[in-house]
């Protein structure tokens, strides 16, 4: 089954168009697409398929989320306002080996 990979789509009809703008970075969709696709290949390496993610909202969180779409890995966010214990109480209970992090 193919899924669809919206950002690779606008990437290839229109690369040169903004995707992703913020005050700090403007990213075409090409910019975009290289971006996930780089860390889709990382993704890639991890034998897990669900990921916990614990990070602030901000374009490499985007980047994140749109390649674990495309590497088919399933990101488990965990709130970066919890307590170390209580993220500790959720990596346990959910069985996560793998965390990434701001």
């Amino acid at each position: 089954m193919t899924i669809p990979d919206p950002v690779r789509q606008w990437a290839e009809r229109q690369p040169n168009a903004l995707a992703l703008v913020t005050p700090r970075v403007s990213w075409t969709w090409a910019d975009l697409d290289a971006r996930v696709d780089a860390c889709a290949r990382q993704l890639e390496r991890i034998p897990q398929k669900r990921i916990g993610v614990q990070a602030e909202t901000q374009p490499d969180l985007v980047v994140l989320v749109l390649a674990a779409l495309r590497a088919r890995r399933i990101l488990v966010p965990l709130s970066t306002r919890w307590p170390r214990a209580m993220l500790d109480h959720a990596i346990a209970n959910l069985n996560l080996t793998v965390l990434i992090t701001d």
